[in-house]
């Protein structure tokens, strides 16, 4: 699942995961990309992905291994500021009181 990205952070990414690709776009391109039923898929059994597009998520198409692509999506793992809509991911508590880096 791909939340709250950034382009150079996906860049950086593809490259990694190169000869691999990374891709990301409207769900409903790429549902139709793959086929929406048996009848209309570009390979047989893929249309079976298509359930799985919904949300912010990419498909990434790899020879690598599944234990060479987590290292490898570990290693890109950064925290990052919140886009607005964001929930966020810690509360913060302001003591009430006189503070001199808070005046204005």
């Amino acid at each position: 699942k791909l939340e709250n990205q950034r382009n150079n952070l996906l860049k950086a990414l593809r490259d990694d995961l190169k000869p691999g690709r990374l891709f990301c776009g409207r769900n409903k391109v790429m549902q139709v990309a793959l086929g929406v039923d048996a009848e209309s898929e570009c390979q047989d059994g893929i249309h079976g992905l298509t359930e799985y597009l919904s949300g912010e998520v990419g498909l990434l198409l790899t020879d690598m291994t599944s234990e060479h692509v987590m290292e490898v999506l570990a290693n890109h793992e950064q925290a990052n500021f919140a886009r607005s809509g964001c929930i966020s991911t810690a509360d913060i508590t302001l003591e009430a009181g006189d503070d001199a880096k808070m005046a204005t």
